[in-house]
């Protein structure tokens, strides 16, 4: 039997509608086999780390460091799929400006004081995802037991990258350069060693 972590409110800071809401929307967990309790995973903008240390004052964020002149036109990428399933008329070129936009200022954001954040490269995660979890359940006080060590090594195997296929993407399809990705993100890149 699991339970479900419950998570009140420490604030009425207007974020807290967003996170509350974005509750109903999770679809990630981590199993603490110690003491069986669920917890709560959440994909946010960083622009709002301010609003879930408001809230949430003891909230645990690892936050993945990736080159953004690869992930702005995988978001773009992804975005346009969407929005094809649901529009016949898409704009790849805003879609591209509104994911260089968020990025930018995504990026600009500060980690409020206080805040526990482990960051984590995208490409340290890539190399060795068992070791990278381990630490993340460190960082977050969730066990990394032998056994879930062992069912992440067994799923790595069974699901090496590329089995669902290839997403193919270029900068140029959504009117960005890499060039100029590269060159407005370099200090972010040199900072990540990206």
């Amino acid at each position: 039997m699991y339970r479900l972590a419950q998570v009140a409110p420490a604030s009425d800071d207007p974020g807290a509608d967003l996170l509350l809401e974005a509750q109903d929307c999770i679809d990630a967990r981590a199993y603490a086999e110690a003491d069986e309790l669920l917890h709560k995973v959440l994909a946010l903008d960083l622009r709002h780390l301010d609003a879930l240390a408001a809230v949430y004052p003891d909230a645990v964020v690892v936050r993945l460091h990736r080159d953004p002149a690869e992930t702005i036109p995988s978001a773009c990428r992804l975005t346009e799929t969407i929005r094809r399933a649901r529009s016949d008329r898409v704009d790849p070129r805003e879609i591209g400006r509104f994911w260089l936009s968020l990025t930018t200022s995504s990026l600009a954001a500060r980690t409020p004081p206080g805040l526990a954040v482990l960051d984590v490269r995208y490409p340290d995660l890539l190399r060795d995802p068992v070791a990278v979890l381990a630490r993340v359940c460190e960082f977050a006080g969730v066990p990394s037991t032998g056994a879930a060590r062992r069912t992440m090594t067994a799923y790595l195997a069974e699901h090496p990258a590329g089995s669902h296929g290839v997403n193919r993407y270029r900068a140029g399809d959504f009117g960005l350069s890499p060039d100029d990705l590269h060159h407005r993100f370099a200090a972010y890149r040199r900072a990540h060693g990206l």
